[in-house]
């Protein structure tokens, strides 16, 4: 038996001869030099990419100060799933996943009033900033008084899972977005339901009203928006925006525009509502935007993304002005002041963020940027 024989087979690495080689003339590498080798490669490769993720990681930390020169932060003690402004700007409202509602005080970002709800999702002020709203995962819209924090009326309405709520712009009316894709509009005065519909098959993912408060605005989650006229839940017009769930709705100031974003989809469309036609689709979150808003003068669409960035956009021409840097992971709330100094972000931080959005200030970032 030939000595190589007699070596294990795993232990070398023999390539069969070519006609009219000899076996003396080809080189056996053993196998523990080829791993050593592939192992040193993968070491430098691995290096490599850490050092370039330090680099990006350093890069963010860099924005992440620049930027919070311009934001006061607010921590909380859950994942933030809305926000809404008292109307005179002095305070505003939080619910959280924790099933809190929380009032704070802007002037000190200290909390004033703490109410329990059953996993809170969406959150509104009254129009005259009385009474504070929520809808909870159940049947249930919690409303308390806004200045002792005390239970005004439950509403509930039985076979109902309300997710979202809006306000109409005088008030009286309020839009429940339900879970089995129900529109239900809801008599603020006689405590009463007025109108339902089905709006969607599955849950309701937006809601909005337009300014006029004439007409309510709905998103699905197969990717559809309806317009229903609030007298008697008409639908005017509905069209496919995208294959996923449409995740937040707002209309401009005017009416006219209607700014839509969608779960999987990394894009908001912007929809002419009286050409019934898309205007403006506008790119940069690298995940789904699960909410928006304009700015109570029109001039600022604020955008808020799965990729924890938020992104200013000019209006006029729908170009990007400037993108925020300061939270970690998931934002699903965005909310600008009635003065429109001011934006509220949350997300799965657990950080509240204040943003300075005077022209002066977007101005310097800007600038900057």
């Amino acid at each position: 038996m030939s000595r190589d024989s007699e070596r294990p087979r795993h232990f070398l690495f023999r390539r069969k001869n070519q006609e009219g080689e000899s076996p003396a003339s080809k080189p056996v590498v053993p196998v523990r030099v080829l791993t050593k080798g592939i192992t040193l490669g993968l070491f430098v490769l691995a290096g490599f990419f850490i050092l370039s993720l330090e680099k990006v990681d350093e890069s963010k930390a860099a924005l992440n100060q620049q930027h919070l020169r311009y934001c006061r932060r607010i921590y909380l003690s859950s994942f933030i799933e809305s926000i809404a402004f008292a109307p005179d700007g002095k305070t505003l409202a939080v619910a959280g996943r924790d099933g809190s509602v929380t009032k704070w005080e802007l002037s000190s970002n200290k909390r004033c009033l703490a109410m329990v709800w059953d996993w809170a999702r969406d959150v509104v002020f009254t129009a005259e900033g009385s009474k504070i709203a929520a809808t909870n995962t159940f049947s249930h819209v919690g409303l308390w008084d806004s200045t002792t924090g005390r239970p005004a009326e439950s509403l509930e309405i039985p076979g109902n899972r309300f997710r979202l709520l809006a306000l109409s712009p005088d008030g009286r009316t309020m839009a429940l977005g339900g879970l089995d894709g129900k529109l239900v509009l809801w008599d603020v005065d006689q405590q009463k339901v007025k109108r339902s519909i089905q709006a969607h098959h599955g849950l309701v993912g937006a809601l909005a009203f337009n300014p006029d408060g004439d007409v309510v605005a709905t998103g699905g989650v197969d990717g559809t928006v309806s317009l229903w006229r609030t007298t008697d839940l008409w639908r005017q017009t509905s069209f496919r925006v995208q294959q996923s769930q449409i995740t937040s709705l707002r209309f401009g100031p005017g009416g006219r525009t209607l700014a839509c974003s969608g779960s999987a989809d990394s894009c908001v469309r912007i929809w002419d509502t009286q050409k019934r036609e898309v205007v403006a689709t506008l790119r940069g979150h690298s995940y789904g935007v699960p909410a928006l808003t304009f700015s109570p003068d029109g001039t600022l669409l604020a955008t808020v993304g799965g990729d924890g960035l938020i992104k200013l956009w000019e209006t006029h021409s729908w170009e990007e002005l400037v993108t925020l840097h300061g939270h970690e992971g998931w934002l699903w709330s965005a909310a600008f002041s009635p003065d429109g100094k001011t934006l509220a972000t949350g997300g799965a931080d657990r950080t509240l963020c204040l943003w300075d959005c005077s022209p002066t200030t977007l101005a310097r970032l800007r600038k900057r940027l």
